[in-house]
């Protein structure tokens, strides 16, 4: 059958830290069976590197859609947002988080179907990561204090995410990545009716998760 092979580029699989993340997404992908979550067949180590041999998907990436300026509706989002929190609902209840979710790692299928991509960075629950991983314009207070992670974790990146889709661009652009992250320790995720007066009642809800700071727009 067709599949897709992600292989570790030579010169990082001499580097000991790029090593250890790949082998923990495929290990982890690997023991997930979720139709939202990209399936992993098989792992090898051969030619002094390692490939993951996955599934192969058909369709886009949600930040390819975003990027060629295609409006979603509101059905759209909730569908997407509704299938990433599935997914996520069960790497959480296997006791780990994603750390990365953003755009470019969800993957929408031509039936519509969503799969979560990339597990490299995933870590236990609880987890204090002290090196800098992540993306900074979706990264949680806790990953930038280096406190524990949990399921918030990934709940805040995918607030900052719907909020990119309804908006049509991030709620915090700062060039400056150490001002962003003072942004993201300090400031609200932005009301998206502000940028978008008819956006319906129930998605610009606000609701703390988990005694978040921050507001998400699901």
């Amino acid at each position: 059958m067709p599949v897709c092979v992600k292989m570790l580029k030579h010169d990082l699989a001499m580097d000991p830290d790029f090593q250890r993340n790949f082998r923990n997404e495929a290990r982890l992908i690997a023991s997930f069976d979720h139709p939202n979550i990209i399936r992993v067949y098989d792992i090898e180590e051969r030619f002094r590197t390692i490939f993951i041999i996955m599934e192969l998907l058909e369709g886009l990436a949600l930040s390819d859609l975003l990027k060629q300026g295609q409006n979603l509706s509101y059905g759209q989002i909730v569908s997407i947002l509704m299938q990433v929190c599935q997914g996520l609902s069960y790497a959480h209840s296997q006791g780990i988080i994603h750390q990365d979710i953003r755009p470019d790692n969800i993957f929408i299928l031509p039936n519509r179907q969503v799969k979560i991509l990339d597990f490299g960075v995933a870590a236990p629950v609880g987890s204090e990561i002290f090196d800098f991983i992540g993306t900074v314009y979706y990264m949680a207070p806790e990953q930038i204090n280096s406190d524990p992670i949990e399921p918030r974790t990934d709940l805040y990146a995918l607030g900052t995410t719907a909020y990119e889709m309804v908006v049509g661009k991030r709620p915090f652009s700062e060039d400056d990545l150490g001002a962003l992250m003072q942004i993201h320790l300090r400031e609200e995720i932005p009301d998206p009716k502000e940028a978008v007066s008819d956006i319906p009642q129930q998605l610009r809800q606000e609701r703390y998760i988990g005694g978040c700071r921050q507001r998400a727009t699901f």
